[in-house]
């Protein structure tokens, strides 16, 4: 069976309910005593991340000098 969780703090509380096991991210990793972390080595492995805003808002000088700053 595969769950797909939407927040660190779910994919916790699914561990120490004794769900099965799951991955994080190593900057996402928050140590706590019921779990342990097991790094995965050699393994390709991508993170995107994505800018999101209101299409409405798309001419908005404010995220125009953000994208401006950040993506490029």
């Amino acid at each position: 069976m595969v769950l797909g969780i939407g927040s660190r703090e779910g994919i916790w509380k699914a561990f120490e309910q004794a769900l099965g096991i799951g991955f994080v991210a190593d900057f996402e990793f928050v140590p706590h005593p019921n779990l342990r972390a097991i790094p995965i080595q050699d393994a390709d492995i991508n993170t995107q991340y994505f800018l999101a805003y209101l299409k409405e808002r798309e001419m908005s000088r404010l995220i125009g000098a953000f994208c401006e700053v950040t993506l490029t």
